[in-house]
């Protein structure tokens, strides 16, 4: 019983601590935040690294204010690595709309999906401001292209 209890002692000294934080993914590092474009008519939130994830969501405004279109994604990481594996839509809820990465590096991500109707395509970057994407097909055609800066402190 001596030993049961001893090595229940050692286990639970050498357990990670529950409260301990992941480490947070250095490829993601400058995407995560609270991201709007100048006009302020489009928002786009990302959280840090929650473990094997990252959530987003994006908020359309009309001139009044009011919430035109929302969008939530995640995107999915390797377990215990820092490659990214696939990005998921959920426009107005619905999906996901799955998209492989493709490309990456410490200031880039990009994400495809060629069954997809449009975007076929996703990219974010880091921009000298903050935070840039694009959206196109496959082939890099219909291109729209987003620049967002950090959202002003409430």
């Amino acid at each position: 019983m001596k030993n049961y209890i001893l090595s229940l002692t050692l286990l639970c000294g050498i357990a990670p601590s529950a409260s301990a934080t992941p480490p947070l993914n250095p490829y993601l590092t400058w995407m995560s935040g609270c991201w709007t474009s100048e006009s302020s008519d489009y928002r786009e939130v990302w959280s840090t690294d929650e473990g094997s994830y990252l959530f987003g969501y994006a908020l359309s405004y009309d001139a009044n204010g009011a919430v035109v279109f929302f969008e939530q994604m995640r995107i999915d990481l390797f377990p215990n690595d820092t490659l990214i594996q696939t990005f998921n839509a959920y426009p107005k809820g619905i999906g996901p709309s799955s998209f492989v990465r493709t490309e990456w590096d410490q200031a880039l991500i990009t994400f495809e999906n060629a069954e997809h109707d449009y975007p076929q395509r996703i990219k974010y970057f880091a921009t000298g401001n903050g935070l840039g994407a694009e959206i196109s097909l496959i082939d890099g055609s219909q291109a729209r292209r987003f620049e967002f800066v950090r959202c002003a402190s409430n």
